[in-house]
């Protein structure tokens, strides 16, 4: 299937600032709640509407298929539509900007069946727990880890073991502060997944944040001996400088610097912070 992200992004991106009602339509759906849905959503030019369809890849996310235009014209809506050789898809955020989900009895109009031919390629049960994980996965991804929950603890009261989910589940713990539920199920799946670099990264950033220092640099240490991740090595290495220099105990931060200049190199999105913290510690320390 293609998944070409066409220009209609800047479209999406760019609605107009309307109001919510616009010829009696309105547009007050936020998109995590459209899986499965044709819906609408104003252009700049008045009394224009871009459609399509809004589904979940379990890859990629949610996401629109764009399906073309319409206007209103004496009531009926009519549909101009996209040219069938390119697919336009928008990979969409949780908190873009609300849409209308079209009546089915406009279907006719647009000339759209209720659900799309190709949708078939991409759907799983609502109740699966693949698709569970996908939604837990977009949310969390998208900084929305406590609703990410809503479906990673409902697969871990299935089956706790389910692949992938160990990480994506600790990983909305960690990011609601709920530390001491991220450390035993990453304990348990690194026993079995030990070479896993992101389950480390998640353990160690736990009893980082718990103050349990020393077995957070055990980690790291166990890490070495599994993970080929330099990136994710540094990442790690860097957290416990940056977390003893908080602590003001200087003599473990340099040791830590030191530690992750073996991963940190100029390409690393950490390398200028690392330069600061080492700046930093040498003005300190004079």
């Amino acid at each position: 299937m293609l998944k070409h992200v066409s220009l209609f992004f800047f479209i999406f991106c760019s609605f107009a600032k309307l109001s919510a009602q616009t010829d009696s339509l309105v547009f007050d759906k936020k998109v995590i709640d459209c899986e499965n849905k044709w819906v609408a959503y104003p252009l700049k030019k008045a009394e224009k509407y871009a459609f399509g369809f809004i589904y979940l890849d379990t890859q990629a996310g949610l996401t629109i298929n764009m399906e073309g235009f319409f206007s209103i014209v004496n009531g009926v809506f009519t549909p101009e539509k996209l040219t069938k050789t390119v697919s336009h898809k928008i990979r969409l955020k949780p908190r873009s900007r609300p849409v209308m989900i079209i009546p089915e009895p406009r279907f006719k109009e647009l000339d759209i069946p209720e659900k799309p031919e190709w949708l078939k390629f991409y759907e799983t049960k609502s109740d699966s727990l693949k698709h569970w994980l996908a939604w837990g996965t977009y949310l969390n991804a998208n900084n929305e880890s406590k609703r990410a929950l809503n479906y990673l603890e409902k697969i871990y009261a299935v089956n706790s073991s389910y692949k992938g989910l160990p990480f994506e589940l600790s990983y909305s713990y960690n990011a609601l502060g709920n530390f001491e539920k991220a450390i035993p199920i990453l304990e348990k799946v690194l026993q079995s997944e030990p070479e896993d670099c992101s389950l480390y990264k998640e353990l160690s950033f736990a009893k980082m944040h718990l103050n349990m220092l020393e077995e957070a640099e055990n980690v790291y240490k166990k890490m070495l001996e599994s993970c080929h991740d330099n990136k994710q090595k540094g990442e790690v290495s860097f957290n416990l400088a940056t977390i003893y220099h908080n602590k003001h105990d200087f003599d473990k931060t340099k040791i830590w610097l030191e530690e992750s200049k073996q991963w940190i190199n100029k390409d690393n999105k950490l390398y200028f912070s690392l330069l600061q913290l080492e700046n930093l510690i040498n003005t300190q320390t004079k």
